[in-house]
């Protein structure tokens, strides 16, 4: 059976700046993940780490610069919106859920529980927030984008107190 989701190597960048002053910002940078069936996926990053633009790459809202997306083995996005307060996409199959997380904690908390009400055990999650507050107990997998790159949260550096 194929996975609910496969990206491979998603390249997305913007042209920002004013007047003659012009750059491009790479806000992706060979991203790629699989969601299984069943599998919960959470990614967090923080404020302008590019996590609404990987969701809009993952659902066709955004054409990206390179790289491909293939959902039940198919390109393309087969996903429609469903939400208000934060991006929830579900397949008409109910085969995933795809939401953003608003930044206000007790909205994220209701999300979460609709979620847990609206999807069965057979169907993958992949949920995007700037927090990790709960996530880490709901999801199978816990992933951080940072620098336009897909890390798992166990990567990041280890600080150590000195002993004194």
């Amino acid at each position: 059976m194929p996975p609910l989701l496969v990206a491979r190597d998603l390249r997305k960048r913007y042209l920002a700046g004013h007047g003659r002053c012009w750059a491009h910002v790479q806000v992706l940078a060979s991203v790629s993940l699989t969601l299984q069936r069943g599998e919960r996926l959470a990614i967090v990053g923080a404020r302008g780490s590019g996590k609404t633009t990987l969701l809009h790459c993952l659902t066709g809202l955004r054409r990206l610069d390179g790289g491909s997306v293939r959902w039940d083995g198919s390109a393309g996005a087969p996903y429609r919106l469903c939400g208000e307060a934060a991006t929830l996409r579900a397949g008409p199959r109910e085969g995933a859920a795809l939401v953003e997380l608003p930044d206000d904690s007790r909205a994220a908390g209701d999300w979460l529980d609709a979620l847990h009400a609206r999807h069965s055990s057979h169907a993958g999650w992949l949920v995007l927030a700037a927090r990790l507050g709960p996530l880490p107990a709901l999801a199978h997998r816990v992933l951080e984008l940072r620098d336009g790159v897909l890390r798992p949260l166990a990567d990041r550096p280890v600080m150590r107190v000195a002993e004194g």
